[in-house]
């Protein structure tokens, strides 16, 4: 493998450790198991939680992370086939490889836009993604002789000539989905009714508060003995939630 493909494949492999990073902190704070302050929270205006906890940090469910991981592991594979040979057409692997780099900084871009006009706040290790995806984009651009001359062309032999790299590209939203249905399961299921029963333990046994809600918002019966006191800050991504 020359020098560019190996670069390429360190930084996808750095990007890999990112999305892995922001998969973690996704499902702990989806299922409210998160304890202490995450690495990555160094502010208002820095923090993860209000970029995990948003309605733009999913798609159908499955976390932007296990995509973005999915993804480079594809990327990666696609480089490994077209080094070793085991790609018919290495030179045409390596531009898929580079048009994914491009869709990649598309994506980039309009998770730091949502940022800067939804959410106000900026995610470190998203923008850290961003970074490895202006890298791979680069080194990839650098490493293909025809990088945009052939597009139309590798676009329209996706489906006749070029179908292992069609299967390749369909394991992106399927191999997502799995990776997502497999973390629910061992990660989510088996805790949550752990998580259920002891926060209905504590409320059992926690002390009775009185407080005064004529400051405040309130809606139904004020008659009724069972009232329920929100506290919410305006300012917070899960709160907003």
């Amino acid at each position: 493998m020359n020098k560019k493909l190996s670069s390429a494949s360190i930084f996808i492999l750095f990007a890999m450790a990112t999305h892995g990073y922001l998969t973690s902190h996704y499902y702990p704070l989806k299922f409210g198991m998160v304890s202490g302050k995450s690495v990555c929270n160094l502010s208002e205006t820095m923090d993860c939680d209000v970029a995990a906890a948003s309605v733009y940090s999913d798609i159908l469910g499955i976390p932007l992370s296990v995509f973005g991981l999915v993804f480079h592991l594809i990327m990666l594979a696609m480089i490994a086939a077209a080094w070793s040979g085991l790609s018919e057409d290495r030179e045409k692997t390596l531009r898929y490889v580079f048009y994914l780099s491009l869709s990649s900084i598309a994506v980039s871009v309009v998770m730091a836009i949502i940022s800067a006009t939804q959410l106000t706040a900026w995610c470190p290790f998203c923008i850290l993604a961003y970074v490895w995806s202006l890298l791979i984009a680069g080194v990839m651009y650098t490493s293909v002789s025809e990088p945009f001359g052939r597009i139309g062309e590798d676009l329209t032999t996706l489906m006749t000539e070029s179908k292992g790299i069609l299967v390749a590209l369909l394991l992106i939203p399927g191999g997502a989905w799995l990776t997502h249905k497999s973390i629910v399961q061992r990660f989510g299921a088996d805790q949550l009714d752990r998580v259920i029963k002891s926060s209905i333990s504590d409320w059992v046994t926690a002390k009775e508060y009185s407080f005064d809600v004529a400051p405040g918002l309130t809606t139904g019966d004020g008659s009724k003995n069972f009232e329920i006191v929100e506290f919410a800050d305006f300012r917070c991504g899960h709160c907003g939630q």
